[in-house]
């Protein structure tokens, strides 16, 4: 990394440098202990094992492990849940920067709200709980001057391309994101800029959501509610309803009504399209409705006393 400290490097000039290359990340000097072994670690040179075998000796790390367990836990449990609090907190922080003046990419935001649910300045229903810690982050970026990519290596970066395609709900192959990511690496294209592609495509894909998307509202966030109720109905969650490349869902994202009108189904069209599907039928929700319909025919035939 350009212009990294050596074992001569004072404490000052080492905090100069972790604010330049990471940014909000330099919260770790606001803590003593964490501090020294960041700054131990830059003056000798120390891998990334070593520095984590440190921490995880730490109080922070002790005071830090319940909220990190109940971030992952809802993760694994309640991915829907999950990405609704991970929006909010993003939503948080995109509103700090944009009063503090700050200029912060999307993909760096929503990383710096799964830090924050991490370490447990927001809850994990997206509550801020350290509002402060939160604050000095965001205003921390105004240093940030990386000498490597944002976004990393080219598969973290392919990863980021395709996660904003999937909020844009634009196909896209793996192979074309890695050539969008290298772009975005090299510095040929801004996050900004291929957000904006991203956007057209939509707007093109999607033209029933054209003043939706002009208010800047991403088609998943439009069909989000779609989603949750198609995931109450098949009793699953919403993060395995894949509104894109799912054929049965087609036509809830783009449906012709009688008079040749192209539009988004209404939630009640919606909801009768899943209940003519077979996945609905072996639900508990469609067994118990088929035993009041049995149970109702029963009784008016005589057969349930």
């Amino acid at each position: 990394m350009a212009d990294e400290p050596g074992p001569g490097a004072s404490d000052a000039e080492i905090d100069a440098f972790i604010r330049r290359e990471y940014g909000y990340q330099a919260w770790v000097l606001d803590d003593s202990e964490l501090a020294r072994i960041i700054r131990q670690a830059v003056r000798e040179g120390r891998d990334e094992t070593w520095v984590d075998a440190q921490i995880r000796g730490t109080a922070w790390f002790r005071a830090r492990e319940p909220s990190r367990r109940d971030w992952i836990r809802l993760r694994n449990e309640d991915p829907g849940a999950a990405r609704q609090a991970l929006d909010r907190v993003a939503f948080e922080i995109q509103l700090l920067a944009t009063r503090a003046g700050v200029t912060i990419m999307p993909a760096r935001i929503r990383q710096m709200a799964e830090e924050a649910l991490l370490n447990g300045w927001a809850s994990p229903q997206g509550q801020i709980t350290q509002p402060d810690r939160l604050q000095r982050a965001v205003v921390a970026e105004f240093e940030f001057r990386p000498s490597q990519p944002v976004l990393g290596d080219l598969g973290a970066a392919q990863a980021a391309v395709l996660a904003r395609a999937s909020e844009w709900m634009v196909p896209m192959a793996e192979s074309t994101a890695a050539q969008f990511a290298a772009r975005v690496l090299n510095g040929d294209m801004s996050e900004e800029g291929l957000d904006a592609y991203l956007r057209d495509l939509a707007m093109s894909r999607f033209e029933h959501l054209a003043d939706h998307i002009r208010r800047g509202i991403t088609p998943a966030q439009f069909f989000e509610p779609y989603r949750q109720e198609i995931a109450r109905l098949l009793e699953t969650t919403p993060d395995a309803i894949d509104l894109l490349n799912d054929p049965r869902f087609a036509p809830v994202v783009d449906f012709v009504d009688e008079a040749g009108k192209r539009r988004p189904m209404t939630l009640s069209e919606t909801q009768m399209l899943v209940r003519g599907l077979d996945d609905w039928q072996t639900t508990r929700q469609a067994n118990e409705e088929a035993a009041r319909v049995a149970d109702g025919l029963g009784r008016m035939f005589g057969m349930v006393a």
